[in-house]
């Protein structure tokens, strides 16, 4: 009896107060937080897991750098800002390299030859359509294009099969979803009128960091504490705690899952404490926020948003890689269609851009498809696209299983939610919870009008504006 009242008297009771409490330490999670200590606050930044970058952390095994996923990062953008305003900027342009050769930046597989995607664009009355369409869409009307398909946006006005082609392929790959008809045209639009991607100043530009994603991410942990956040991993919030409609802080579990006897997810419970702050950021696809707070709080309009985006995430289909000789050369981006899943089909050349992501001699590369998440509930539907894309491979790279050392195919279920029609745009909550004051989110599945790690990094801007009333500076 005296050790458990120890126990209540020691987690009941908080020992720790902040300013901000952020729950997640992937990217929006460190953009925040490193913002927020910036900017005065005092912040501690929770990780559950071991480590720091959240889906956009790399793994080190047997010498290789494996990333969770067909991750770039983008020139002039968001990923870029986020970088600079944590005095990070400087080293994450040093530290990647272009993914470009000979003047090609998306190289697709048309007729036996790879060539520049951006050839394929076809020129006369139909390409002609298109752009006049796109300049007439104003940036006060892109909230209504959110509400509309790309490939419904597109049909009416060609129907032009080879802009049909390049629409789908580029879309697929920047809104991560196989096809047109799942996709928002408000997001398309978005990304197509920003200069950055203009076919005219050579298309989008794309970088893969030195030592692989995780070393960018290393670089925002290492800015965020060098702004004064406390990072702690090992750390699982399990509970917001909210009295009167305000946040008063959360209970954190403390310890080593990895080292605790544990089955199917429960077991041993680690060291229970409450730590308080009138600010708590969520960095979690905003579907699990009903595990840490009772949904009751919140209103029902918002409650069955968040329970409806649940079953709208995206998915990954591909294979790693490794061979005695290059499969490929170049450092170009691949991107093209498969003919035998007519999924996109998509290589990014690992060791080509960072060496140092596999062992002095060896190559890697990385084959990744977007697919329907409904390919998981099949697994034998999940094997058989994995040998169809490898046969794919066969007709792009003749003679490519002779020089293999090893291939380790993966799907992913990825947290991304779709950017769906009437899902995704002003579709999407907000970075302040309806009804309680102090509860903010940030991350991918909220609050963003970009897709990819763009959308996460503006969705970490978007936050902390939010918060501190004024733009992090």
């Amino acid at each position: 009896m005296a050790q458990e009242r120890i126990r209540r008297e020691n987690y009941k009771k908080a020992k720790e107060s902040y300013d901000a409490i952020i729950i997640g330490a992937g990217l929006s999670g460190l953009g925040v937080g490193g913002l927020l200590a910036k900017a005065g606050k005092k912040v501690v930044i929770l990780e559950r897991s071991g480590e720091t970058g959240g889906r956009a952390r790399s793994i080190e095994q047997d010498g290789f750098i494996f990333d969770l996923g067909p991750h770039v990062v983008q020139e002039k953008g968001d990923e870029e800002r986020l970088s600079e305003l944590l005095g990070k900027g400087d080293e994450f342009k040093k530290k990647r390299t272009a993914m470009e050769e000979r003047g090609i930046k998306l190289a697709s597989y048309r007729d036996g030859n790879w060539v520049n995607m951006y050839d394929l664009i076809p020129t006369g009355p139909a390409a002609q359509k298109i752009q006049e369409a796109i300049d007439k869409v104003k940036p006060e009307d892109l909230p209504k294009y959110d509400a509309i398909s790309v490939g419904d946006w597109i049909r009416g006005i060609t129907k032009d099969e080879k802009m049909l082609y390049f629409t789908r392929l580029f879309s697929a790959v920047m809104c991560t979803h196989p096809e047109m008809d799942y996709m928002s045209a408000g997001t398309y639009l978005r990304l197509i009128k920003n200069p950055t991607y203009a076919p005219e100043e050579g298309g989008l530009l794309c970088y893969y960091p030195h030592r692989g994603l995780g070393s960018w991410m290393k670089m925002l942990r290492e800015g965020a504490e060098e702004k004064g956040a406390t990072i702690r991993t090992h750390s699982e919030v399990t509970k917001i705690i909210v009295e009167d409609n305000k946040v008063k802080g959360v209970l954190v579990e403390e310890g080593d899952r990895q080292k605790q006897i544990r089955f199917h997810g429960y077991g041993e419970i680690g060291n229970v404490k409450r730590i308080n702050a009138p600010i708590v950021v969520t960095t979690f696809p905003i579907w699990e926020l009903f595990k840490i707070i009772d949904k009751n709080l919140l209103p029902t309009w918002f409650v069955e948003w968040v329970e409806k985006a649940k079953d709208k995430t995206t998915a990954i289909i591909g294979f790693w890689v490794a061979s005695k000789e290059p499969i490929l050369k170049e450092k170009w981006f691949v991107l093209t269609v498969s003919p035998r899943t007519n999924l996109p089909f998509v290589i990014l050349p690992l060791s080509n851009l960072a060496p140092e992501t596999a062992p002095k001699g060896v190559h890697f590369l990385n084959q990744v498809s977007l697919c329907e998440l409904d390919l998981k509930y099949d697994p034998e539907k999940v094997y058989d696209t994995i040998e169809l894309l490898k046969e794919d491979m066969d007709e792009y790279y003749p003679g490519w299983r002779d020089k293999v050392i090893w291939v380790r195919p993966y799907f992913f279920d990825f947290e991304e939610t779709t950017h769906a029609p009437a899902e995704f745009g002003v579709f999407r909550p907000g970075p302040k919870a309806p009804r309680i004051e102090g509860l903010y989110f940030t991350g991918d599945t909220v609050n963003t009008m970009k897709p990819t790690m763009e959308g996460t990094s503006e969705s970490a801007l978007i936050c902390t504006k939010e918060i501190l009333g004024k733009p992090p500076e």
